[in-house]
């Protein structure tokens, strides 16, 4: 892994899958999500170059490489921290990701940049797109310049304080407190990476959504035959108690529902950042619950807003598309540079 740093002596370890003998190729920089971190991506790494792509991928702040959050940050993501403690912290952590997009770009040379935040790392695009307001006109114009795209990948609806109509007895297995820790991350890790036949998602209703896994499923679930040690360099479960659960906590829903709003469907922000850059959601339709949820809210928010988010559906794949589905994810956010 390579590192970089930005403000306030924050390090930022990253894989790169390497520069590209042409000079306007397209890098995908990926912002991870909770639990799997840049390894999770290394197969779409080893794809890239030769789909003509680059890929970077930053491990976030609490994984292998980065800066660690400091006591203080991770009890302002705690879910008995002060609202305005717990915004003002995550909006840092938006900061600290634009300047490394920053910094990467001019250490890189990199000409075209798409940036996806993936699941929980849809929610640090978010504040990354918020954080242009922020950084000196230098570092804006750069920016405006170099980045095409700035997209959603499978949002989870927890994470952007979208509350899901009643389920009932069901709970996302991550935040089940019914079941212990360890019986919480291993269901979690079979349920995120399933797939979820959805039927008639047109209809935009919600018993039109599965919730829990099915019997038989049109495909296999990501990662069920995959090495220990494959999966072993993929997660780090201690990120959780850190601060990464915290964010999704009920208790700061309203909180990251006008994080979403003030930052995502707001025209100054989107005048910032110029005329050349796409705003745009690409997600699975055979994703989790959360993922299919928001969707349909962000959606819904942007037509509430007036302000367009271009929308690129990936048929039949689940949440883990950067795994079972790498040429059809990299042509989707391709897609939402050029189209």
């Amino acid at each position: 892994m390579q590192t970089t740093e930005v403000s306030d002596g924050i390090v930022f370890a990253y894989t790169d899958s390497g520069r590209l003998p042409k000079d306007d190729y397209l890098t995908v920089i990926a912002l991870h999500g909770h639990t799997f971190h840049s390894g999770t991506f290394q197969r779409m790494t080893d794809a890239a170059r030769g789909l003509g792509y680059r890929l970077i991928v930053p491990n976030r702040r609490l994984y292998p490489g980065s800066t660690s959050y400091t006591p203080e940050e991770i009890a302002a993501l705690q879910p008995d921290s002060p609202h305005d403690i717990f915004a003002h912290t995550l909006e840092k952590q938006g900061l600290y990701l634009l300047e490394f997009i920053d910094s990467v770009i001019q250490v890189h040379g990199l000409a075209r940049v798409a940036v996806a935040g993936w699941s929980l790392g849809a929610l640090f695009l978010t504040l990354v797109v918020g954080a242009i307001a922020q950084v000196p006109e230098e570092v804006r114009s750069r920016l405006k310049e170099h980045v095409r795209a700035l997209i959603l990948w499978d949002p989870a609806s927890v994470m952007h304080g979208f509350a899901m109509p009643s389920t009932g007895d069901w709970q996302t297995p991550l935040f089940d407190e019914r079941l212990t820790p360890a019986a919480r991350v291993s269901s979690f890790t079979e349920w995120v990476t399933a797939y979820f036949p959805h039927p008639a998602l047109e209809s935009r209703r919600f018993e039109s959504i599965i919730l829990d896994s099915v019997p038989n499923p049109p495909r296999m679930r990501t990662l069920k035959d995959a090495a220990p040690e494959e999966l072993a360099g993929m997660v780090d479960l201690s990120a959780a108690d850190r601060g990464d659960s915290g964010v999704g906590d009920e208790t700061f829903w309203p909180t990251t529902y006008a994080l979403t709003e003030r930052k995502l469907f707001n025209k100054e922000v989107r005048d910032l950042w110029g005329d050349g850059v796409s705003f745009s959601m690409v997600y699975g339709d055979a994703s989790v619950v959360a993922v299919i949820w928001a969707v349909w809210q962000m959606e819904a928010m942007a037509e509430k807003s007036g302000i367009p988010l271009k929308v690129k559906k990936i048929p039949g794949a689940n949440h883990f598309p950067m795994i079972d589905d790498i040429p059809e994810l990299f042509e989707a956010i391709n897609s939402c540079v050029e189209d």
